[in-house]
């Protein structure tokens, strides 16, 4: 009787292991399986972040054709300003800029170019270059009817201390209807340079920055129109 006792209580004994066991593989296999899932996922991320990285930096370098640098006529070494150039004729070319870059100095040139004539706007921080002849190697943007909405994604370039300043943010409120705010690292320099939208789109013009917030503010294009139709310029 003892005898099958002792053997019951080590048949038990086996049981309760290899169930002990098992659970414990089931549960390493799932612990296996969802350490797995969360690495793969963690590496998809990782490719989809680099993916629009290189989105963005495709965008930035077609931005690149329709912004132009501001130079002090003096001081052609350094630039001042950015601007977008807008259209050209057969002898000049017109770049949407920002009011204040025009105070800088008495006389301006773009990309080389001189300036010749000279539109500002009353009310708000927006000016018009009449450029002497065709700049080398630019594009005229095209430039979108309605103001980007809430949390959409724009571009810009801009040339701080004369060299190419990527701009990338998120439109975040409206201050008013003629300015907006936008998350998006603005340096010096980078005043008057367009906002593209990610279908090259121009969408606005950048007019100042607010230091250490990481913001921008930007005059959106409904407002641009109603400049260009205070000083009567016809795209």
């Amino acid at each position: 009787m003892l005898k099958f006792f002792k053997i019951g209580i080590v048949v038990l004994g086996i049981l309760l292991f290899s169930t002990v066991y098992f659970r414990f593989e089931v549960a390493t296999e799932k612990t296996f399986k969802e350490r797995f899932t969360s690495k793969v996922d963690e590496v998809q991320n990782k490719i989809e972040d680099i993916k629009n990285n290189l989105k963005d930096l495709n965008t930035i370098k077609k931005v690149m054709d329709y912004e132009v640098l501001i130079f002090d006529f003096e001081q052609a070494s350094f630039g001042v300003c950015t601007g977008t150039l807008i259209k050209v004729t057969d002898t000049t070319s017109i770049v949407l800029t920002a009011k204040h870059c025009i105070g800088v100095s008495e006389e301006l040139v773009v990309e080389n170019h001189k300036v010749i004539d000279i539109e500002v706007s009353v009310s708000q921080d927006l000016a018009l270059l009449t450029v002497e002849g065709v700049l080398d190697f630019k594009k005229t943007t095209t430039i979108r009817k309605q103001n980007a909405i809430m949390n959409t994604k724009i571009y810009g370039l801009g040339f701080a201390n004369s060299l190419e300043f990527p701009l990338i943010g998120k439109v975040l409120v409206t201050t008013n209807k003629k300015k907006h705010f936008v998350r998006m690292e603005v340096k010096g320099g980078c005043s008057g340079a367009g906002l593209f939208t990610k279908d090259l789109e121009l969408i606005g013009v950048v007019t100042a920055r607010i230091g250490g917030f990481g913001l921008g503010i930007y005059i959106p294009i409904e407002s641009v129109f109603e400049f260009f139709e205070e000083v009567g310029y016809e795209g």
